[in-house]
Formats: structure tokens, C-alpha cells, sequence
């Protein structure tokens, strides 16, 4: 048995072969996403929408929107339909170990690629007691007074990235006077010199629905947990965030 690109099965004595319909309307709605029509976390054609375009039954738009599913360009979210998880050509490439990277602005990283960039401020206070992380079988604290932010990061509507981090209040005390959380690594590096950045990276499927991930299936995320190290030594910032696995490519850099 042979399989087509599109998930059909076909003797190699077929000789009268044809796709369905489905698979033809799923395959010009996969060239508009790789086009770049239908971007990261835009909503696609409705089943309602590609029955009326197309002059097709339910059953078959249902078809449609099911086979782009199975191949990962979109997914059904509760409330908004369905939405492209990531291009045809390929998911957001982030560079690790790269200072300029990390000290870049998330929304002008997003506006490049032609997503629209917004967030949502979860939580952002100053904590007395100890935050800890394990990096590379090390341990890092910070004991004391910090400052806690935890941050949605979207693109195109979408949830890109969960991120949540603990700065040392004695070595930023006037963090929470920063006026733009977008670029909060820069902040951070203007009132600490940072000698070095461990990261530590791993997936993680989440099984149940999550509040803000509102995935209605299993979804895989990719974690990483970091901290920033001034040059005296002490831990100035722990990061601990989760990212959605199918926007992006995490590549390392290292220089000599």
C-alpha cells in the first residue's frame, strides 16, 4: 500500500485514481497557510463557511478542517474556531545563548514573522520568602524579598508563551517601576551586570485542559527554567516558562 501526501491510501495497481474533495479543499487551505493568508493563530474557513465557498455537505467541510488538523497546521480552541498553529514553512526559530536575543523585545520578534504581538499581566508583585530552581544538577534561591511577574505573551490571539519570573528585589528594588515588560531581560541587565544565563530546557505534555492554554486535547509545551548570574555571583533573575511546542524551534548559538 501507497500513502499520499494527504493521507490516502492507494493500491500501486490503481489506475483511476482521485482525490476526494475533501482533500483538495484541505490541501488549497494548507497553500494559503503557507502563503502566509492564514497566519499563526488567525482563524481559518468555518465548516459553515467552507460548505457555503465550496458547495460541499457538512460532513465533508468537517473532513476538511479534521485533515489539517491530523498534519498539526491548525486546531479547534473553544470559542474562536479553528486557528493555525503554525505555517507550512515552518515554526518561530528562537536562538538560546544569544545575548541580543534574549535582551530583544517579544513583540518585535513576533512583528518580523507578521504577527500581531499582545499580552496579559497575570500577576506582578513584591514576595518575601525563597524561590529555588534546579539547573544542570544546581541548585539556584533567591531568599528574601522578590518581585514576582508572571506575563501571557500572544501571537495573533494565540497563547505563545506562559512565562513566569522572579527578579532579586535587593539587586532591581525599582523593577516594578519598568514601563515595558515586553523586553524585561534589557531591564534587568541595565541595573545588574549579568556574567552568565543556564537554561535548561524540556517538553511536557499536558493531558488536561489548561486554563490558558484552553487546549480541548493532550498538547505538548516546551519548559524552560533559567537564571541569570551578576557578575558578583548572586542570582538575580529565575525564570520559569512554558511554551506552546507547535510555534516554535529552539536553536542554540555558541561563539568563541
Amino acid at each position: 500500500m501507497g500513502r499520499c501526501h494527504w493521507g490516502v491510501y492507494r493500491s500501486k495497481n490503481e489506475k483511476n485514481y482521485s482525490k476526494g474533495k475533501y482533500l483538495s479543499i484541505a490541501e488549497k487551505i494548507a497553500k494559503d497557510i503557507k502563503s502566509g493568508k492564514y497566519k499563526v493563530g488567525e482563524r481559518v474557513p468555518s465548516e459553515r463557511e467552507i460548505g457555503e465557498t465550496e458547495n460541499v455537505s457538512s460532513i465533508t467541510s468537517r473532513r476538511v478542517l479534521l485533515e489539517l488538523e491530523s498534519h498539526g497546521l491548525v486546531k479547534r480552541i473553544k470559542g474562536r474556531g479553528t486557528v493555525v498553529l503554525k505555517t507550512a514553512q515552518s515554526p518561530l526559530v528562537r536562538v538560546l545563548g544569544s545575548y541580543s536575543a534574549m535582551q530583544g523585545s517579544f513583540a518585535t520578534g513576533l512583528k518580523k514573522e507578521g504577527i500581531e504581538y499582545t499580552f496579559r499581566i497575570l500577576e506582578e508583585s513584591f514576595q518575601t520568602g525563597r524561590v529555588s530552581i534546579e539547573i544542570a544538577n544546581q541548585l539556584y534561591e533567591i531568599v528574601g524579598k522578590f518581585f514576582k511577574l508572571r506575563i501571557l505573551r500572544y501571537g495573533n490571539g494565540m497563547l505563545f508563551k506562559d512565562e513566569t519570573i522572579y527578579i532579586d528585589a535587593t539587586l532591581c528594588p525599582d523593577i516594578d517601576k519598568c514601563e515595558n515588560y515586553d523586553s524585561i531581560f534589557e531591564e534587568i541587565c541595565m541595573r545588574q551586570k549579568i556574567a552568565s544565563v543556564n537554561r535548561n530546557i524540556y517538553a511536557k505534555v499536558v493531558v488536561e485542559k489548561d486554563e490558558y492554554f484552553e487546549n480541548e486535547a493532550p498538547m505538548a509545551l516546551m519548559m524552560l527554567d533559567g537564571v541569570a548570574i551578576s557578575q558578583s555571583g548572586s542570582v538575580v533573575q529565575i525564570e520559569k516558562s512554558a511554551y506552546n511546542a507547535e510555534a516554535y524551534n529552539f536553536t542554540v548559538e555558541a561563539k568563541s
